[in-house]
């Protein structure tokens, strides 16, 4: 039942402790901005960036992705967009065009990919999701497994820049896996997918 005044239904972000910090990596082309962001009990929000400090207060963000927000007491309007496809988050600001996105982890990269399409567990872990099976024609940068290790979900997806065949999956949903342990094998190339 909900109590008028209760701050557990309270929709601003009232907190029952201290001021609550976050910290986010973005990388915007090849330089990676660090942003520190603190939800103070009175609702408003401090932000770092890269050295710089600022206040936020009573930021609306629409359905139509514009921003609205109280900066350094100045009201500001900003359009915020994100690609799906690409995870991309595109903010236009004062006629300046931003493009961030998480960056890749590096267990992720290109580089744990072994031989012949074969793709290894980053780290030990617990198969959470499979979403592939054999046969099945996969896209690059398509999510193969899902796998939780220290607590995170990492997905792990087809490599290279052009579709892949599955040939086959050698784990399946609440399997353990060791580091390095091979999670999808790929066909090495078309010829042999098409056998």
């Amino acid at each position: 039942r909900r109590v008028h005044g209760s701050p557990w239904y309270d929709g601003s972000a009232w907190r029952s402790s201290s001021a609550r910090i976050r910290r986010v990596a973005l990388a915007e082309g090849d330089k990676i901005h660090t942003v520190e962001m603190t939800h103070r009990p009175d609702g408003a929000v401090s932000v770092k960036q890269d050295g710089h400090h600022i206040d936020l207060c009573h930021g609306v963000l629409g359905a139509d992705g514009t921003l609205v927000a109280q900066v350094d007491a100045r009201r500001v309007t900003a359009s915020v967009f994100l690609d799906e496809d690409t995870d991309a988050l595109h903010l236009f600001f004062e006629g300046n065009h931003h493009e961030f996105k998480v960056p890749q982890p590096k267990f992720l990269s290109s580089k744990t990919v072994a031989a012949a399409g074969s793709l290894n567990a980053p780290m030990p872990g617990k198969i959470l999701r499979v979403l592939v099976e054999p046969g099945a024609t996969v896209e690059p940068g398509a999510p193969l497994i899902v796998m939780e290790a220290m607590k995170m979900e990492h997905t792990i997806r087809a490599p290279g820049d052009k579709p892949s065949k599955v040939e086959r999956v050698n784990f399946t949903v609440g399997d353990i896996v060791e580091r390095d342990s091979a999670l999808v094998k790929l066909f090495e190339d078309k010829a042999k997918a098409a056998k």
